[in-house]
């Protein structure tokens, strides 16, 4: 396995994991394990993993440990029986692993409405206001100045969703204006 697919599989892992302690609560180590292989093996190949079940077994342990390590996941004992947890950080985790699969619907025609992002996060969060700054530009939304973004489609839930995964929503202000002067460059990027 190449660096990059390991990368990838590493983190498709630790995204099943998170998102099944998430959805249960608590869930077994055991019920974790079983539906890996079939999750897995659309980036493997199946007679890959077939060959290799064991090493992948071990391999979802580490990953396990590691989400621990880093403080995602709590392992618990339990009558025997190991336990997963997800923490406060994993939720938050896996809250910014799904904003990658986020995506505004664009089918309706546009309705003449401009969507506003604005925010305005304290310099010691840079590194959220960066990811905020990335997220909004794989939206393709579009930067009309330092902390100003703007989209032509409802996008209120999305934007409201990337403020909760990092903790801004004192920070993020969503406005819906029916008129913005000047918007001729506007309607010509978003092709309205």
């Amino acid at each position: 396995m190449d660096k990059q697919q390991f990368k990838t599989v590493s983190k498709v892992v630790g995204k099943i994991v998170l998102a099944a302690a998430a959805t249960a609560g608590v869930i077994t180590l055991l019920a974790v394990m079983p539906g890996l292989p079939m999750a897995l093996s659309p980036l493997l190949g199946k007679n890959k993993w077939r060959d290799r079940e064991n090493y992948y077994k071990k391999y979802t342990k580490k990953i396990i440990k590691r989400l621990e390590k880093r403080g995602m996941v709590k392992i618990l004992e339990r009558k025997g029986e190991t336990m997963l947890a997800i923490t406060k950080l994993g939720k938050a985790q896996l809250d910014k692993w799904q904003l990658g699969d986020l995506k505004i619907d664009k089918s309706k025609k546009w309705d003449g409405k401009w969507r506003i992002v604005i925010f305005d996060i304290p310099e010691k969060m840079r590194r959220h206001r960066d990811e905020v700054r990335e997220q909004l530009k794989e939206l393709e939304f579009y930067y009309l100045q330092n902390s100003v973004w703007v989209y032509p489609y409802p996008c209120e839930e999305i934007v409201q969703s990337i403020a909760k995964a990092f903790d801004l929503l004192p920070y993020m202000i969503y406005i819906e204006a029916d008129y913005l002067g000047n918007d001729k460059y506007l309607r010509q990027a978003f092709n309205v």
